[in-house]
């Protein structure tokens, strides 16, 4: 389907917008982010697009997790709108920057947030959001925190 829209409708400026943040969503959900390719795909859609909630939580899950830079991911976190229309990518980027804190309880509660979140859209496990959490649980603390 992706093809077939590459395809046929790269014309379109909607369609090419979609296709551009499956590609960031593609690169941040492989078993081995390239941190270099990741940011650039992220500041390139920031040039291009007027910025909004998904790429705020992007930008912010990538700066704590691969790239462990909890002053951008904080920055980020804060211009997410209230209520966010990507709660649990927000949830996710909060979770990261507390383990990052070192602040293991908080990022435990944003982690369950996160899954009641993923749970309240729908009776399916996202597998996206379990490999989020994983990839979470894993963060070691920063040194200077």
């Amino acid at each position: 389907m992706l093809n077939f829209l590459a395809k046929y409708h790269s014309d379109k400026p909607e369609v090419v917008r979609i296709l551009r943040t499956l590609r960031i969503g593609q690169i941040l959900d492989s078993d081995h982010v390239d941190q270099q390719i990741a940011r650039s795909e992220i500041d390139s859609f920031w040039r291009e697009y007027e910025p909004d909630d998904w790429l705020r939580a992007c930008d912010a899950y990538l700066a704590a997790v691969h790239e462990r830079n909890i002053d951008r991911c904080a920055a980020m976190v804060a211009q997410i709108g209230v209520p966010s229309t990507v709660a649990q990518l927000e949830f996710a980027a909060r979770a990261a920057m507390a383990k990052l804190h070192g602040d293991n309880p908080s990022a435990q509660t944003w982690l369950e947030l996160m899954d009641y979140k993923v749970a309240a859209g729908s009776p399916y496990r996202d597998l996206t959001f379990r490999d989020i959490r994983r990839q979470i649980e894993t963060i070691a603390p920063l040194q200077d925190c």
